[in-house]
């Protein structure tokens, strides 16, 4: 009884992230996981909430969709905007298009540049990481990658970058990020 409150206090009110993202995975409150679905800020927890009351309580998500006129779309593209992708509709097509510097900064790198433009340095996650790899990394994300709101996938042009190594790597997080 007290790991569930302190995991839902730890969910609701750390400033950590991770350990919030922790605590939501361990909790089975239906109003907790109501609220944070309905209200929180961060897309993570949205998403995990949203997985957590379909496992546990499917009927009662239903209601809640219906009732905030919300769908697991909605909730996706209020995500993937929140993370700096674009939402575009012309031409009969419906797409979320994500640029390289979002990407790199959600795989998490990040660098400085020279006045030129150059990188000057580089990590991830705090470990550093070389300024050719990291122009590498840039250039492969640099592929027009968006996610088709019709067919429900992701695509990219390979042609921008040079490989699809950290595309691909990208591509997972996302999909594990928002249950897609």
């Amino acid at each position: 009884m007290y790991v569930d409150i302190k995991n839902e206090i730890i969910a609701q009110e750390s400033p950590d992230l991770n350990e919030r993202l922790n605590a939501i995975n361990l909790i089975n409150n239906f109003e907790l996981l109501e609220n944070i679905l309905v209200s929180d800020e961060n897309y993570r927890m949205r998403m995990i909430a949203y997985r957590k009351l379909n496992e546990i309580y499917p009927d009662k998500l239903e209601k809640i969709m219906v009732d905030l006129k919300l769908s697991k779309t909605d909730l996706m593209i209020k995500g993937f905007l929140e993370i700096g992708g674009n939402h575009w509709q012309k031409y009969g097509k419906n797409r979320i298009y994500f640029n390289a510097v979002n990407l790199a900064v959600l795989l998490g790198y990040e660098w400085a540049n020279y006045n030129t433009g150059n990188i000057s340095s580089a990590t991830q996650h705090g470990e550093h990481v070389s300024n050719t790899r990291m122009r590498k990394i840039l250039s492969d994300l640099d592929c027009k990658l968006y996610y088709d709101l019709e067919d429900f996938t992701f695509h990219w042009n390979s042609g921008v970058g040079t490989g699809q190594e950290y595309t691909k790597e990208v591509i997972n997080l996302l999909k594990k990020s928002f249950q897609v």
